[in-house]
Protein backbone atom coordinates (compact mmCIF):
# COMPACT_ATOMS: atom_id res chain seq x y z
CA UNK A 1 0.00 0.00 0.00
CA UNK A 2 1.21 3.39 -1.30
CA UNK A 3 2.13 6.31 1.40
CA UNK A 4 -0.78 8.40 0.39
CA UNK A 5 -3.61 5.07 0.91
CA UNK A 6 -2.03 4.67 3.94
CA UNK A 7 -2.59 8.20 5.48
CA UNK A 8 -6.30 8.07 3.74
CA UNK A 9 -6.79 4.83 5.60
CA UNK A 10 -5.44 6.17 9.12
CA UNK A 11 -7.89 9.75 8.33
CA UNK A 12 -10.87 7.40 7.49
CA UNK A 13 -10.37 5.40 10.78
CA UNK A 14 -9.79 8.91 13.21
CA UNK A 15 -12.91 10.29 11.75
CA UNK A 16 -14.83 7.28 12.86
CA UNK A 17 -13.29 7.37 16.08
CA UNK A 18 -14.13 10.84 16.82
CA UNK A 19 -17.76 10.44 15.46
CA UNK A 20 -18.26 7.43 17.82
CA UNK A 21 -17.01 9.30 20.79
CA UNK A 22 -19.45 12.92 20.07
CA UNK A 23 -22.35 10.34 19.25
CA UNK A 24 -21.76 8.44 22.77
CA UNK A 25 -21.28 12.00 24.21
CA UNK A 26 -24.47 13.40 22.60
CA UNK A 27 -26.88 10.46 23.90
CA UNK A 28 -25.82 11.23 27.49
CA UNK A 29 -28.34 13.06 29.83
CA UNK A 30 -27.63 15.71 32.61
CA UNK A 31 -29.17 16.87 35.59
CA UNK A 32 -29.99 20.72 36.61
CA UNK A 33 -30.74 21.80 39.78
CA UNK A 34 -32.75 24.90 39.26
CA UNK A 35 -31.85 27.38 42.21
CA UNK A 36 -33.61 31.26 42.36
CA UNK A 37 -31.90 34.51 43.18
CA UNK A 38 -31.87 35.74 46.76
CA UNK A 39 -35.50 37.31 46.81
CA UNK A 40 -37.03 36.14 43.40
CA UNK A 41 -39.49 33.62 42.77
CA UNK A 42 -38.35 32.98 39.33
CA UNK A 43 -34.95 32.32 37.01
CA UNK A 44 -34.09 32.68 33.16
CA UNK A 45 -32.13 29.42 31.85
CA UNK A 46 -30.01 29.90 28.50
CA UNK A 47 -28.47 26.41 27.12
CA UNK A 48 -27.46 24.68 25.06
CA UNK A 49 -28.74 20.37 23.95
CA UNK A 50 -26.72 18.05 21.49
CA UNK A 51 -28.35 15.52 19.16
CA UNK A 52 -30.04 12.84 21.81
CA UNK A 53 -28.92 14.59 24.79
CA UNK A 54 -31.85 15.36 27.39
CA UNK A 55 -31.80 17.78 30.13
CA UNK A 56 -33.69 17.36 33.25
CA UNK A 57 -34.32 20.49 35.42
CA UNK A 58 -35.19 19.84 39.06
CA UNK A 59 -36.86 22.29 41.16
CA UNK A 60 -38.69 21.57 44.46
CA UNK A 61 -42.10 23.33 45.54
CA UNK A 62 -44.81 22.77 47.69
CA UNK A 63 -48.49 21.76 46.89
CA UNK A 64 -50.43 24.54 46.55
CA UNK A 65 -47.90 26.50 44.81
CA UNK A 66 -47.85 27.32 41.17
CA UNK A 67 -45.25 26.34 38.53
CA UNK A 68 -44.92 28.10 35.28
CA UNK A 69 -42.61 27.26 32.68
CA UNK A 70 -42.13 28.56 29.27
CA UNK A 71 -39.44 27.27 26.63
CA UNK A 72 -38.27 29.33 23.46
CA UNK A 73 -35.62 27.93 21.01
CA UNK A 74 -34.52 29.12 17.20
CA UNK A 75 -34.73 24.99 16.93
CA UNK A 76 -38.65 24.04 16.28
CA UNK A 77 -37.40 20.92 17.24
CA UNK A 78 -36.74 21.44 20.69
CA UNK A 79 -39.48 20.36 23.04
CA UNK A 80 -40.11 20.15 26.84
CA UNK A 81 -42.22 17.47 28.98
CA UNK A 82 -42.54 18.24 33.21
CA UNK A 83 -43.11 15.71 35.30
CA UNK A 84 -44.66 16.56 38.58
CA UNK A 85 -44.46 15.29 42.60
CA UNK A 86 -41.73 12.60 41.31
CA UNK A 87 -44.43 10.94 38.77
CA UNK A 88 -43.01 8.86 36.10
CA UNK A 89 -45.59 9.58 33.50
CA UNK A 90 -45.53 13.24 31.98
CA UNK A 91 -48.39 15.95 33.29
CA UNK A 92 -47.49 17.70 30.10
CA UNK A 93 -46.40 17.23 26.68
CA UNK A 94 -44.56 20.00 24.65
CA UNK A 95 -44.48 18.29 21.48
CA UNK A 96 -48.35 17.83 21.77
CA UNK A 97 -49.26 20.76 24.20
CA UNK A 98 -46.79 23.50 22.74
CA UNK A 99 -43.73 25.31 25.05
CA UNK A 100 -45.35 26.84 27.77
CA UNK A 101 -47.33 25.31 31.12
CA UNK A 102 -48.54 26.67 34.14
CA UNK A 103 -50.77 24.38 36.74
CA UNK A 104 -51.30 24.65 40.55
CA UNK A 105 -49.29 22.08 42.26
CA UNK A 106 -51.49 19.11 44.23
CA UNK A 107 -47.67 17.21 45.32
CA UNK A 108 -45.35 18.78 47.40
CA UNK A 109 -41.65 17.40 45.98
CA UNK A 110 -38.83 17.57 42.83
CA UNK A 111 -40.93 18.55 39.65
CA UNK A 112 -38.72 17.89 36.62
CA UNK A 113 -38.96 19.91 33.29
CA UNK A 114 -37.22 17.78 30.91
CA UNK A 115 -35.54 19.12 27.88
CA UNK A 116 -34.71 16.79 23.92
CA UNK A 117 -34.80 17.38 20.72
CA UNK A 118 -37.27 15.72 18.96
CA UNK A 119 -36.64 12.05 17.30
CA UNK A 120 -35.64 13.37 13.56
CA UNK A 121 -33.57 16.68 14.62
CA UNK A 122 -31.23 13.93 17.03
CA UNK A 123 -30.66 11.37 14.61
CA UNK A 124 -29.40 14.29 12.48
CA UNK A 125 -27.04 14.92 15.03
CA UNK A 126 -28.76 18.59 15.40
CA UNK A 127 -27.46 21.36 18.42
CA UNK A 128 -29.78 23.57 19.51
CA UNK A 129 -29.68 26.83 22.10
CA UNK A 130 -32.68 27.41 24.16
CA UNK A 131 -34.24 29.65 26.73
CA UNK A 132 -36.16 28.22 29.80
CA UNK A 133 -38.35 30.65 31.95
CA UNK A 134 -39.25 29.02 35.39
CA UNK A 135 -41.16 30.63 38.00
CA UNK A 136 -42.76 29.15 41.31
CA UNK A 137 -45.27 31.89 43.10
CA UNK A 138 -48.13 31.22 45.65
CA UNK A 139 -47.87 30.28 49.38
CA UNK A 140 -47.75 25.90 49.59
CA UNK A 141 -50.89 24.74 51.35
CA UNK A 142 -50.96 24.15 54.56
CA UNK A 143 -52.31 20.90 56.39
CA UNK A 144 -55.67 21.20 58.14
CA UNK A 145 -54.72 20.26 61.53
CA UNK A 146 -56.93 17.26 62.89
CA UNK A 147 -58.52 18.53 66.20
CA UNK A 148 -57.61 16.36 69.52
CA UNK A 149 -60.55 16.01 71.82
CA UNK A 150 -60.04 17.70 75.31
CA UNK A 151 -60.46 15.43 78.22
CA UNK A 152 -62.75 16.99 80.81
CA UNK A 153 -61.86 15.81 84.47
CA UNK A 154 -63.88 13.26 86.51
CA UNK A 155 -64.34 12.99 90.29
CA UNK A 156 -61.70 10.46 91.06
CA UNK A 157 -62.66 6.93 90.26
CA UNK A 158 -61.85 3.27 91.51
CA UNK A 159 -58.48 2.67 91.95
CA UNK A 160 -58.41 -0.95 89.71
CA UNK A 161 -60.93 -1.69 86.99
CA UNK A 162 -61.54 -5.06 85.05
CA UNK A 163 -61.99 -5.88 81.33
CA UNK A 164 -65.92 -7.06 80.92
CA UNK A 165 -68.28 -6.49 78.31
CA UNK A 166 -66.52 -7.61 74.94
CA UNK A 167 -67.96 -10.47 72.50
CA UNK A 168 -65.95 -13.74 72.78
CA UNK A 169 -62.57 -13.66 70.86
CA UNK A 170 -62.87 -10.00 70.81
CA UNK A 171 -59.80 -7.34 72.27
CA UNK A 172 -60.28 -3.47 74.01
CA UNK A 173 -57.51 -1.29 72.11
CA UNK A 174 -55.53 0.33 74.58
CA UNK A 175 -54.33 4.00 72.68
CA UNK A 176 -52.34 6.68 73.40
CA UNK A 177 -54.92 9.09 73.95
CA UNK A 178 -58.60 9.61 74.83
CA UNK A 179 -59.84 8.78 71.61
CA UNK A 180 -60.16 6.11 68.67
CA UNK A 181 -58.15 8.46 66.45
CA UNK A 182 -55.10 7.98 68.64
CA UNK A 183 -52.82 4.76 67.81
CA UNK A 184 -53.33 1.60 69.70
CA UNK A 185 -50.73 0.92 72.54
CA UNK A 186 -51.74 -2.66 73.74
CA UNK A 187 -54.74 -4.69 73.26
CA UNK A 188 -56.37 -6.37 76.35
CA UNK A 189 -58.69 -9.39 77.12
CA UNK A 190 -62.23 -9.73 79.02
CA UNK A 191 -60.94 -10.33 82.61
CA UNK A 192 -57.55 -8.01 82.51
CA UNK A 193 -57.21 -6.27 85.85
CA UNK A 194 -56.29 -2.56 85.23
CA UNK A 195 -54.56 -0.15 87.68
CA UNK A 196 -56.72 3.36 87.05
CA UNK A 197 -54.98 6.58 86.87
CA UNK A 198 -58.62 8.49 86.23
CA UNK A 199 -61.24 9.15 83.75
CA UNK A 200 -61.94 11.83 81.48
CA UNK A 201 -65.11 13.18 79.44
CA UNK A 202 -64.19 13.86 75.60
CA UNK A 203 -65.49 16.89 73.59
CA UNK A 204 -67.47 14.60 71.49
CA UNK A 205 -69.46 13.02 74.70
CA UNK A 206 -67.26 9.44 75.24
CA UNK A 207 -65.86 8.94 78.61
CA UNK A 208 -61.95 7.54 78.37
CA UNK A 209 -60.20 6.51 81.59
CA UNK A 210 -56.23 5.88 81.92
CA UNK A 211 -55.17 2.77 82.85
CA UNK A 212 -52.51 0.51 82.73
CA UNK A 213 -51.63 -2.94 83.87
CA UNK A 214 -51.04 -3.99 87.26
CA UNK A 215 -46.99 -4.86 86.48
CA UNK A 216 -44.83 -2.35 88.07
CA UNK A 217 -43.36 0.27 85.46
CA UNK A 218 -46.39 -1.32 83.12
CA UNK A 219 -46.97 1.40 79.72
CA UNK A 220 -50.14 3.44 80.72
CA UNK A 221 -52.98 4.12 78.01
CA UNK A 222 -56.17 5.37 77.32
CA UNK A 223 -59.31 3.40 77.10
CA UNK A 224 -63.21 3.51 76.65
CA UNK A 225 -64.54 3.08 80.10
CA UNK A 226 -67.80 1.24 78.55
CA UNK A 227 -65.77 -1.87 78.72
CA UNK A 228 -64.74 -1.20 82.75
CA UNK A 229 -66.03 -2.75 85.57
CA UNK A 230 -65.06 -3.12 89.46
CA UNK A 231 -63.01 -5.87 89.99
CA UNK A 232 -65.43 -8.81 90.57
CA UNK A 233 -68.23 -7.31 89.38
CA UNK A 234 -70.63 -8.88 86.80
CA UNK A 235 -72.03 -6.70 84.45
CA UNK A 236 -76.12 -5.89 84.33
CA UNK A 237 -77.58 -8.68 82.28
CA UNK A 238 -79.36 -7.18 79.15
CA UNK A 239 -82.87 -5.63 79.35
CA UNK A 240 -85.00 -7.88 77.63
CA UNK A 241 -86.83 -6.55 74.89
CA UNK A 242 -90.61 -5.48 76.00
CA UNK A 243 -92.84 -8.25 74.98
CA UNK A 244 -94.78 -7.33 71.83
CA UNK A 245 -98.64 -5.87 72.65
CA UNK A 246 -101.28 -8.80 71.71
CA UNK A 247 -103.46 -7.62 69.04
CA UNK A 248 -107.07 -6.58 69.55
CA UNK A 249 -110.00 -8.95 69.06
CA UNK A 250 -111.09 -8.54 65.73
CA UNK A 251 -114.81 -9.44 65.26
CA UNK A 252 -116.73 -10.08 61.94
CA UNK A 253 -120.47 -11.58 60.58
CA UNK A 254 -119.83 -14.76 58.51
CA UNK A 255 -121.91 -16.87 56.25
CA UNK A 256 -123.11 -20.24 57.95
CA UNK A 257 -126.02 -22.55 57.72
CA UNK A 258 -127.87 -25.67 59.42
CA UNK A 259 -128.23 -29.05 58.14
CA UNK A 260 -127.39 -27.64 54.13
CA UNK A 261 -124.02 -25.57 53.11
CA UNK A 262 -126.43 -23.37 51.53
CA UNK A 263 -124.86 -20.65 53.90
CA UNK A 264 -128.33 -18.61 54.30
CA UNK A 265 -127.47 -16.84 57.87
CA UNK A 266 -125.15 -14.65 59.03
CA UNK A 267 -123.49 -15.37 61.92
CA UNK A 268 -121.20 -13.68 64.88
CA UNK A 269 -117.44 -14.16 64.48
CA UNK A 270 -114.47 -12.87 66.93
CA UNK A 271 -111.05 -14.15 67.11
CA UNK A 272 -108.64 -13.58 70.02
CA UNK A 273 -105.14 -13.48 69.43
CA UNK A 274 -102.79 -14.77 71.79
CA UNK A 275 -99.13 -15.26 70.48
CA UNK A 276 -99.50 -17.37 67.51
CA UNK A 277 -102.91 -18.50 68.97
CA UNK A 278 -106.12 -17.54 67.93
CA UNK A 279 -109.57 -18.30 69.63
CA UNK A 280 -112.21 -17.96 67.51
CA UNK A 281 -115.99 -18.00 68.32
CA UNK A 282 -118.98 -18.29 66.51
CA UNK A 283 -122.60 -17.62 67.20
CA UNK A 284 -125.63 -18.87 65.28
CA UNK A 285 -128.32 -16.54 65.28
CA UNK A 286 -130.64 -17.14 67.71
CA UNK A 287 -128.75 -19.76 69.45
CA UNK A 288 -128.33 -20.39 73.42
CA UNK A 289 -124.35 -21.41 72.71
CA UNK A 290 -121.73 -20.44 71.15
CA UNK A 291 -118.85 -22.63 69.36
CA UNK A 292 -115.17 -22.07 70.59
CA UNK A 293 -112.74 -22.91 68.34
CA UNK A 294 -108.93 -22.97 68.60
CA UNK A 295 -106.43 -22.65 65.91
CA UNK A 296 -103.09 -23.25 66.51
CA UNK A 297 -100.03 -24.55 64.10
CA UNK A 298 -102.70 -24.30 61.46
CA UNK A 299 -104.74 -26.92 63.60
CA UNK A 300 -108.37 -26.33 64.29
CA UNK A 301 -109.53 -27.75 67.27
CA UNK A 302 -112.88 -27.78 69.81
CA UNK A 303 -113.17 -26.33 72.86
CA UNK A 304 -116.52 -28.24 73.12
CA UNK A 305 -114.96 -31.25 71.77
CA UNK A 306 -116.80 -31.26 68.53
CA UNK A 307 -116.04 -33.03 65.73
CA UNK A 308 -114.53 -30.59 62.87
CA UNK A 309 -113.33 -30.55 60.17
CA UNK A 310 -111.45 -27.73 57.84
CA UNK A 311 -110.08 -26.82 54.76
CA UNK A 312 -109.33 -23.28 52.73
CA UNK A 313 -111.30 -22.38 49.83
CA UNK A 314 -109.79 -19.09 48.62
CA UNK A 315 -109.65 -16.78 51.01
CA UNK A 316 -111.71 -18.39 53.31
CA UNK A 317 -112.29 -21.35 55.35
CA UNK A 318 -114.69 -23.86 54.97
CA UNK A 319 -115.50 -25.07 58.82
CA UNK A 320 -118.26 -27.77 59.48
CA UNK A 321 -118.76 -28.03 63.37
CA UNK A 322 -120.51 -31.45 63.98
CA UNK A 323 -122.87 -32.71 61.31
CA UNK A 324 -124.59 -29.82 60.88
CA UNK A 325 -123.19 -26.57 61.10
CA UNK A 326 -121.68 -24.61 58.18
CA UNK A 327 -119.68 -21.62 58.40
CA UNK A 328 -117.73 -19.54 56.15
CA UNK A 329 -114.56 -17.55 58.12
CA UNK A 330 -112.29 -14.80 55.81
CA UNK A 331 -108.72 -16.00 56.43
CA UNK A 332 -108.34 -12.36 56.90
CA UNK A 333 -110.11 -12.74 60.48
CA UNK A 334 -107.70 -15.90 61.44
CA UNK A 335 -104.48 -13.71 61.14
CA UNK A 336 -103.01 -11.39 63.56
CA UNK A 337 -102.70 -8.24 61.80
Amino acid sequence: MSFCNRWIALVWVYVAVVLALGTAAMAQSRTEIVRFPAGFSSTVLDDTIFARETVDYKIGAQAGQRLSVSLTSSNPGVSMDVFLGGSVTADFVGRVSGGSYSTRLRKSGDQIIRVQLERSAAQRGEIADFRLNVSVTGAPTQPVPVPTPTPKPLPTDRAFWEVSGLRPNDMLNMRSGPGTNFRILDTLANGTVLRNFGCAVTDGGSRWCEVSRTARGAQSGWVSSRYLVAVGQVPPAPTPPPAPKPAPPQSARVKCSIILPIFDRNCDARAVYDGSVVQLTLTYPGAATKRNLILKDGAFSSLERETISAQPLGSQYLIVLGDSDYYLVPASLLQRN
